[in-house]
Formats: structure tokens, sequence, C-alpha cells
């Protein structure tokens, strides 16, 4: 119900009842389909982390370089 009353308070003049039903079907919905909505929302989210993952360390080596014996060096 208080979601209801938000949905209602972001448009002037619009009733509680759209809102609630609104937030009902959106909650029966992730009911009925939430296992697989997760595993599929985590399997795009691998995806999209490796490819960020990927593009910060080229992005690291671009700007700021690599040192010239960095294949080299031993750090124990």
């Amino acid at each position: 119900m208080l979601s209801g009353q938000e949905l209602a308070s972001l448009v002037k003049g619009a009733s509680d009842i759209p809102g609630i039903v609104l937030v009902g079907v959106l909650s029966v919905a992730a009911t009925i389909y939430g296992y697989d909505l997760i595993h599929a929302y985590t399997r795009w989210m691998t995806y999209i982390s490796g490819a960020v993952l990927v593009l910060t360390v080229y992005w690291i080596v671009q700007v700021h370089g690599l040192p010239a014996d960095f294949l080299q060096t031993q750090r124990l």
C-alpha cells in the first residue's frame, strides 16, 4: 500500500489504486519468475563485470604504462 501511495505522490492527481495494482503485479511476476531472473541477471553481470575489468586493465596500461623492467622484476 505504501508503494502505491509513493507512486501516486509522484504524479499529481493520481489515485493510489493504479500504483498498488502495478506494484502487486510486479511483485507477483518477481515471485513467479524470480529464480530465473536472478540467474539471468547474474549471468549478464558476469559478462559486463568481466568486460569492465578488461577495459580497466587496458586503460591503466595505456594511461600509466608499465615499468620498463616489468617482466624482469622479481618481488619477494
